[in-house]
């Protein structure tokens, strides 16, 4: 067992090199959906594009897409990766490491 406030074993050698890596690569991974999804948000391709579906331009349906896709990712970014790249201090150890949630409960009741 681990005597760490969020019980997340403390990690050495071999196995902290792989979560490291791992750990980027989760957030190069959110990063590019990010830029994808930012450069998709302006149809420059559509500004010239008379085209009327259901009696409103093509463009104004792009971004009605686009809103549901952003929400569809958001929520999946929320659900699986919300607090990546997020990095503190663990408390007595002397290492960093990437926190699940932020902020623990403990650390509120402690403010408050």
């Amino acid at each position: 067992m681990c005597d760490q406030p969020n019980d997340t074993p403390i990690m050495s050698g071999a196995n902290a090199a792989r979560g490291e890596r791992e750990g980027r690569l989760r957030l190069a991974g959110w990063a590019a959906v990010a830029f994808v999804l930012v450069a998709l948000a302006v149809p420059w391709f559509l500004w010239r594009d008379a085209t009327v579906v259901a009696g409103l331009p093509l463009w104004v349906w792009w971004h009605v897409g686009w809103m549901a896709l952003a929400s569809v990712v958001f929520y999946v970014f929320t659900k699986r990766a919300w607090g990546i790249g997020i990095v503190r201090a663990d408390a007595g150890h002397g290492e960093t490491t990437e926190a699940d949630d932020p902020v623990d409960a403990e650390e509120v009741s402690q403010r408050g």
